[in-house]
């Protein structure tokens, strides 16, 4: 499989093919195997691209990667608030997140990996955000900085 950033590259290619003004929001990848340790494990990607309509509102054109091939960009009419754009090229790959997150002491698999610019988050960059099954934080590693930081996230409650 190819690296992420040429996944992300072709991904904008593709997109902007069909809806020139389109801008990269984020990216979810998932492993076909529940957990991923190593960038090569997380095999299908969605990547969602903000597109600018008249009144400054905004619709939401997706890409998903699956099996070793892009789909059919989808337009949708429903945005994702709350994230901000992500200029491309981004500097970091997955696979260095993935290092510097296990570096900073967290080796746990993951179960999925955001690359996303929240706006709610108080980190100021893009981030590789990743899911660690059991524990009660994602794990945020920014892809300017290499800075490695923690939000928690709340317990589900069943009765």
């Amino acid at each position: 499989m190819p690296p992420f950033l040429t996944l992300l590259k072709s991904a904008n290619r593709i997109v902007l093919s069909d809806y020139p003004t389109c801008e990269f929001l984020f990216a979810d990848g998932t492993p076909v195997r529940k957990l991923a340790t190593h960038a090569a494990d997380v095999t299908r990607w969605r990547f969602d691209f903000a597109r600018p309509m008249p009144g400054g509102r905004r619709r939401s054109i997706f890409l998903d990667y699956r099996r070793g091939r892009f789909g059919v960009p989808t337009d949708s009419p429903n945005a994702w608030l709350g994230n901000k754009i992500i200029p491309l090229p981004i500097p970091m790959g997955l696979a260095k997140a993935i290092r510097i997150k296990a570096r900073a002491g967290y080796v746990d698999p993951f179960s999925g990996v955001l690359l996303m610019r929240a706006e709610a988050v108080s980190v100021k960059e893009p981030s590789y955000v990743f899911a660690l099954p059991g524990r009660d934080v994602l794990v945020l590693v920014g892809v300017d900085s290499g800075e490695v930081t923690t939000q928690r996230v709340a317990k589900k409650r069943y009765r």
